[in-house]
């Protein structure tokens, strides 16, 4: 018998990257844009953003994305419910590539902050 598809380790992220420091006009109007490198095999990716709070962390928003192909990968988190909810405070976003929605890798984290 013959296994296809994994390669051996979990798939991980090679780069995570976004503003550390979002002004709240531009973040109501264009939402979040992340930059991040996938590695070979990625299929989708789980995005979460999360607001930081002092009694741990508040889910905003998650979803999945479908990328076209491995290598350099840029997404605009957007939608409306999202932009709404983000006010001056810190973030947290965690990304988790994986072969499919079952079937996640390594989470990826990054903090920023959103600004008056």
């Amino acid at each position: 018998m013959t296994l296809t598809g994994s390669s051996g380790g979990p798939l991980a992220l090679g780069m995570l990257s976004t503003s550390p420091t979002i002004r709240r006009s531009r973040a109501a109007r264009n939402g979040i844009r992340l930059a991040m490198r996938l590695s070979e095999g990625t299929e989708v990716v789980r995005i979460r953003i999360y607001r930081k709070t002092s009694s741990g962390r508040r889910l905003l928003s998650s979803g999945f994305k479908s990328p076209g192909a491995s290598g350099l990968y840029r997404v605009s988190q957007n939608h409306r419910a999202l932009r709404r909810a983000l006010r001056v405070g810190r973030y947290e976003v965690e990304v988790t590539p994986g072969a499919s929605r079952s079937d996640l890798g390594t989470t990826s984290r990054y903090a920023f902050r959103v600004v008056r």
